[in-house]
């Protein structure tokens, strides 16, 4: 997983919600997509955006869990008000990291 090492990279990353997403899916997911219920690792996303696992139907949403879940604002908006927080200490102590991604973070 790629990190942003300042602020032009940062926002070249997150500049849609599509790339937004596919990071949220990277974190959620180091190791590649793996079914909650049948340890699946294929699935597809209906136009919802929500991940169904091939084998037993099982949905999932990227956000869920997140603080990210269930909002009206663009996941960009959130990631871009994270970069303007990014002096505080809360953000240098948690950074982006690998093992999750929680709504403390942000």
């Amino acid at each position: 997983m790629r990190i942003p090492e300042n602020q032009i990279e940062f926002e070249k990353m997150f500049t849609t919600e599509e790339q937004c997403l596919d990071y949220l899916k990277e974190l959620r997911f180091p190791k590649g997509y793996s079914c909650r219920k049948c340890q699946h690792n294929e699935y597809w996303l209906n136009n919802r955006g929500i991940m169904i696992c091939k084998n037993c139907k099982n949905e999932l949403s990227i956000t869920s869990g997140t603080i990210f879940h269930r909002s009206k604002l663009p996941h960009c908006c959130y990631f871009q008000s994270s970069l303007v927080d990014g002096s505080s200490e809360k953000w240098s102590k948690c950074s982006w990291h690998p093992k999750g991604f929680r709504s403390w973070q942000l």
